[in-house]
């Protein structure tokens, strides 16, 4: 999420808190906020040279809401209560807070060689913005050309 986007939900982030709710944030930009475990990630694309927006919010381990905003597509979010997708995608958002701790601790090549394939792909993209760029890319792509074939 981009600093931006923080500030708009903020209000919403310190009701969260307030009701003990634990936050966890990954972040593009710099974000203060005493209540949560902040991380911020390593991409230099500013938020307005993003072709996509995307939101995973995870409640409860229990409860997801996923969205999505595209400068040409109209914004998609999916909302579901079923526990498997739910730890799915806290599994991924974890993986994306640890990321750039481990690589602040160990260095890229020490986290990187543990990792196999499809794993390593998005560690990389995690810590490098070019390669987030290019990996962001294929995704879109493969996301546009599945919305011609539909």
């Amino acid at each position: 999420m981009y600093a931006q986007e923080f500030e708009r939900l903020r209000p919403a982030f310190e009701a969260a808190a307030a009701r003990g709710v634990r936050v966890g944030l990954a972040t593009i930009g710099s974000v203060e906020f005493p209540n949560a475990r902040v991380v911020e990630l390593p991409v230099t694309e500013t938020f307005s040279e993003v072709a996509t927006s995307t939101l995973l919010l995870v409640a409860d381990r229990n409860e997801i809401l996923l969205g999505e905003l595209g400068p040409t597509a109209q914004a998609r979010a999916s909302w579901t209560r079923n526990r498997h997708l739910a730890a799915i995608v806290e599994g991924h958002v974890r993986r994306t807070l640890l990321i750039p701790l481990l690589n602040q601790r160990l260095g890229v090549d020490d986290v990187l060689e543990v990792m196999p394939g499809d794993e390593r792909e998005l560690s990389e993209a995690l810590l490098d913005g070019e390669k987030l760029s290019r990996l962001l890319e294929k995704v879109e792509d493969s996301s546009h050309r599945q919305q011609r074939e539909e």
